[in-house]
């Protein structure tokens, strides 16, 4: 039983399958969904596929607690810091950092810059914000750009058009901005106030 497994795991490595779709082939092979992990842990740590994470961790210990985590700006920064780490130890996945990191900081009274909130058009709903994710897809838009590309979106039946528009524009570009340049939402506001100008007819 344990050849036929460690030949799944070889050929799965060999096919570059992921950890879960080569344990899917032990599962059908007939490996108890109890022991999975383990066997799965233990056969490729002695084939070398895997490095194992008590070793990862003790070594990314030392390089996390003497990171300058103090003058990490904003979340962007933070994660490039940890990828950074990431690819001098063998093995260690960026999720391990930051969550080393995060707990590092959080135990030293560091405070690091909280991740921007996720925003999609979606999440902020309606054509005005899609447009407006759009243009932060393809490039830097400004608040001139977005003003207009959601006036364009607009009804006609609107009793003042430029005013909605300003409303659903200045709703949506500061967490925009904001999660574009992996900053916080206080940086974005800082760098954000300028409204653009509105032309009436």
């Amino acid at each position: 039983m344990e050849k036929k497994i460690v030949n799944i795991i070889k050929a799965g490595y060999k096919a570059n399958a992921t950890e879960d779709q080569i344990k899917r082939d032990m599962f059908d092979a007939g490996v108890d969904f109890s022991k999975l992990q383990k066997m799965y842990n233990d056969i490729a740590l002695s084939l070398g596929i895997i490095v194992d994470p008590k070793t990862v961790t003790a070594a990314l210990k030392p390089i996390v607690e003497n990171s300058e985590w103090e003058s990490v700006e904003n979340y962007a920064q933070f994660e490039a810091v940890c990828a950074e780490i990431m690819d001098e130890v063998d093995g260690a996945t960026l999720v391990r950092v930051k969550t080393m990191a995060t707990s590092f900081c959080k135990a030293n009274e560091i405070v690091l810059p909280a991740k921007p909130a996720a925003v999609t058009s979606k999440s902020i709903g309606g054509k005005a914000m899609e447009v407006m994710v759009a243009l932060f897809i393809d490039g830097d838009p400004t608040k001139q750009e977005c003003f207009d590309a959601v006036l364009g979106t607009i009804k006609a039946t609107s009793k003042d058009k430029a005013a909605v528009a300003m409303r659903k524009m200045n709703t949506a570009y500061t967490a925009l901005y904001a999660v574009a340049n992996g900053i916080t939402l206080h940086e974005a506001g800082e760098n954000t106030r300028d409204q653009p100008e509105v032309v009436t007819a």
